[in-house]
């Protein structure tokens, strides 16, 4: 069970266990750098974001709530955020505005693994979410 594994994690991770964020990372960190990678279209970015998004769940586990989803959703949303915010910031200096207005031919094959992840990740949640559902209907007599 996926929930149960996530919170032996966060609780490992807010006990100081840095071997637990070495986990978190194996399992996750090709996520948030497919999510970092398409908003920002730069490998270094997104790099950057990824090790920043890992230094944030470090510096701040308490701040994930599994009641709203899992560590994966959690570090998509921070990546996404990280991300965004990095894009900015570079294009007010003026560093990649040209990289985020053009897509890269690598751009658009890292789209669709995201895509492709991001649609089995809904599927599994719609499908656990129906299989959560009672079978009895208690509103109909």
């Amino acid at each position: 069970m996926r929930l149960g594994k996530d919170a032996i994690l966060l609780a490992r991770l807010r006990a100081g266990d840095d071997q637990a964020l070495g986990h978190v990372y194996d399992e996750h960190a090709s996520v948030a750098f497919v999510i970092a990678r398409r908003v920002t279209a730069d490998d270094h970015l997104a790099s950057e974001v990824v090790q920043d998004v890992f230094v944030h769940l470090w510096a701040s586990p308490d701040r994930v709530d599994l009641s709203k989803g899992s560590i994966r959703s959690y570090l998509g949303v921070v990546a996404h955020r990280r991300a965004v915010d990095a894009v900015r910031r570079a294009v007010r200096r003026g560093g990649v505005e040209s990289a985020v207005t053009t897509p890269q031919p690598d751009a658009l094959v890292d789209d669709q693994v995201a895509d492709a992840d991001a649609r089995r990740w809904c599927r599994g949640r719609l499908l656990a979410a129906i299989d959560a559902l009672p079978t009895a209907r208690p509103w109909r007599t």
